[in-house]
């Protein structure tokens, strides 16, 4: 991360809306409901520059919402925060998104667990098409769920800082936004709140999850769907030889969607 200082003529107030209904309108949240962020700006406050890789391209779904996140993150920071996004792994190969990250080749990274085959199985195993997850929302919410209330997923996500998991259906794929923890810890305080406000899980996984539904089928490494026993059987094996008892595993996800399915 690169920060500079900023000479502003004088003392910028800048009350924004914390959602914007152009951006952010997958979120499915009336403008009714949305809060205000006051910021303000002092005539010496450096401004911060982050690097997000995202391994696709810049007119995808995913590259346009990102592009909109970014942008109402700098509005917001009354232009104190920027990110740069480098579609299309202009910052390396898309299999070493996440490495680049954690090396702090990048400070953000967008990516989908299928990229990274092995590296992130209880995320990946969302993706088991029988589970039969009935929307974007509450395979979030499992994602959610799994991260925060189990140990099951700490694992695989040492060294970075997740921002948001989710998941897309029909065609089902989880994918993430990571940030690199010292990236996150250089910010002031200030920053870190109006960050982590536009990180909330109605923000940024819900709205991801819904408006990429459609395009699962284009990220790299998106395998195609099999509804049979065989495939439970295979993903149950697999889960075995990386050291976890995938029975036990399938089963936490089943309870966990029966719950959330009420």
């Amino acid at each position: 991360m690169h920060f500079k200082q900023c000479k502003l003529k004088s003392v910028v107030a800048a009350a924004l809306v914390f959602l914007t209904a152009t951006a952010f309108t997958a979120c499915g949240e009336s403008t009714s409901d949305r809060s205000t962020i006051v910021t303000v700006v002092d005539a010496e406050e450096p401004v911060y520059e982050l690097r997000m890789d995202i391994p696709v391209d810049a007119d995808s779904i995913v590259g346009r919402y990102l592009y909109d996140w970014a942008t109402n993150l700098k509005e917001v920071s009354g232009r104190r925060l920027y990110i740069t996004i480098y579609p299309n792994s202009q910052l390396g190969a898309a299999s070493d998104t996440v490495d680049n990250l954690k090396k702090g080749v990048s400070d953000l990274a967008w990516a989908s667990s299928v990229m990274f085959p092995g590296r992130f199985p209880v995320t990946e195993g969302t993706n088991l098409p029988l589970l039969n997850i009935p929307s974007a929302r509450i395979g979030t919410d499992l994602l959610d769920e799994l991260y925060h209330n189990t140990d099951l997923m700490q694992e695989e996500y040492e060294g970075i800082r997740p921002l948001a998991i989710y998941t897309a259906v029909p065609y089902a794929y989880s994918a993430f936004v990571l940030m690199n923890p010292d990236a996150y810890g250089a910010l002031p305080d200030d920053l870190k709140e109006i960050f982590d406000a536009y990180c909330d899980k109605k923000i940024l996984a819900y709205g991801l999850g819904e408006a990429t539904a459609e395009e699962a089928a284009f990220i790299p490494g998106t395998p195609a769907p099999s509804f049979s026993d065989a495939a439970f059987e295979k993903w149950i094996k697999e889960m075995a030889d990386s050291g976890y008892d995938g029975q036990v595993l399938l089963d936490t996800y089943i309870r966990i969607l029966a719950e959330l399915n009420g």
